[in-house]
């Protein structure tokens, strides 16, 4: 099996620990002091939140930072 790179893994992740936490983006956003485009950005892929961004998210979400990192956490 293909280890799948982190820029493909963490937009679906956090999708997905975004809608079990029951947030909007807007909501995500004004708990990790985030702006709702750069929130966006992460969940296309498009960028890749740095390590202070990711443990905002991770806390937020309720979710462990290899949650968002390691394809076996899931």
């Amino acid at each position: 099996m293909q280890k799948e790179h982190i820029g493909d893994l963490l937009p679906r992740r956090l999708k997905a620990a975004r809608a079990l936490a029951g947030l909007t983006m807007v909501e995500l956003g004004k708990a990790t002091d985030l702006s709702t485009d750069k929130l966006y950005r992460f969940e296309r892929g498009d960028q890749v939140p740095d390590a202070l961004e990711l443990g905002a998210l991770a806390v937020a979400t309720g979710q462990t930072v290899g949650y968002f990192l390691d394809e076996a956490a899931a």
